[in-house]
């Protein structure tokens, strides 16, 4: 896989050359950051695409009773974006009322990239 490299606030980079595409893994921690970032509704051409971690949570909002299930909910969501061939070190924390998801990847290419999912 290959995609516009992007900085660390996720603005994309240009490219002037092949070379300065983004490879494996970063293209695909980049591409699961964006899926993940994606909520129902967001995208107009797939309304129904993007991840259902809103409609889990009864408040509206993540609590520690609740972190189980969306730890369970993302790492399948992850696990079904291709390229990836599994998910493993998985932690949760909160942050005041942040929810942060932290996992390793490891993708069919047998790299791995670590991966972070904060909501809201």
């Amino acid at each position: 896989m290959l995609s516009r490299p992007v900085d660390a606030s996720g603005d994309i980079l240009p490219v002037l050359a092949l070379s300065d595409l983004a490879t494996e893994p970063t293209a695909t921690a980049s591409a699961l950051r964006d899926h993940l970032s994606l909520f129902p509704g967001d995208w107009w051409e797939y309304p129904s695409r993007g991840n259902q971690v809103v409609s889990l949570l009864p408040e509206a909002r993540a609590t520690p009773a609740s972190a189980a299930t969306l730890a369970a909910y993302l790492s399948a969501y992850i696990e079904s974006f291709p390229s990836v061939a599994s998910v493993s070190v998985v932690s949760t924390e909160f942050s005041g009322r942040q929810f942060i998801y932290t996992a390793e990847v490891h993708l069919s290419s047998g790299e791995s990239e670590v991966i972070h999912f904060a909501f809201p």
